[in-house]
């Protein structure tokens, strides 16, 4: 007989509390995952409040990206954007189980960037900086050594992201990518 892989990986939401409140259990708590299950727990905890306020103050980062990021479609009711996990790495997509929807609900946020970086990017795309980013974002740019400039010069820009990116990007990670996509365009 052969053995044969799976390429399935089961992962398990099931953890057993102890006998604290659930207030009180935060390491259950920080165990909760899936925007269904996140909004029970809040619910419980802060009943009567706004989850989103809520959140803010209980939840772990990834918990609030996945509260915000796990909403259905208006148009298909799927859930559009969510981990996506290629052998070791784990990335955030957008991607349609029916293949004809688009990602149209950004969140603007500011973020000091390096105005070099940011003048070098559009000009040699001629695109827009939030055209950049996307683009930027699409590649494959966690796979290539962060290159920082010691020397930056920044200043506030105001980017449209999805919601997961909103909440998960910081400004070195968006520098990172238009580097990595403008030294794939040609311009080291």
């Amino acid at each position: 007989m052969s053995e044969q892989a799976s390429n399935i990986d089961v992962r398990s939401n099931v953890y057993l509390r102890t006998d604290k409140p659930i207030n009180a259990d935060t390491d259950f708590m920080k165990r909760v995952t899936g925007r269904a299950a996140i909004g029970k727990l809040l619910e419980r905890v802060a009943p009567g409040l706004d989850p989103s306020e809520a959140g803010r103050s209980l939840l772990t980062v990834r918990q609030a990206a996945e509260w915000a990021w796990q909403k259905p479609c208006e148009l298909c009711g799927c859930i559009p954007e969510g981990p996506v996990r290629r052998g070791s790495v784990e990335t955030i997509e957008f991607r349609c189980p029916l293949g004809r929807c688009h990602p149209k609900n950004f969140v603007p946020r500011a973020f000091l960037l390096d105005v070099v970086l940011v003048d070098r990017a559009t000009r040699i795309t001629g695109k827009s900086l939030n055209e950049v980013v996307r683009l930027a974002l699409d590649t494959n740019w966690r796979d290539f050594p962060n290159k920082e400039n010691g020397k930056r010069s920044p200043r506030r820009y105001w980017v449209a992201l999805t919601p997961w990116e909103a909440y998960m990007l910081k400004a070195s990670d968006l520098e990172h990518a238009l580097a990595v996509y403008t030294r794939e365009l040609g311009d080291a």
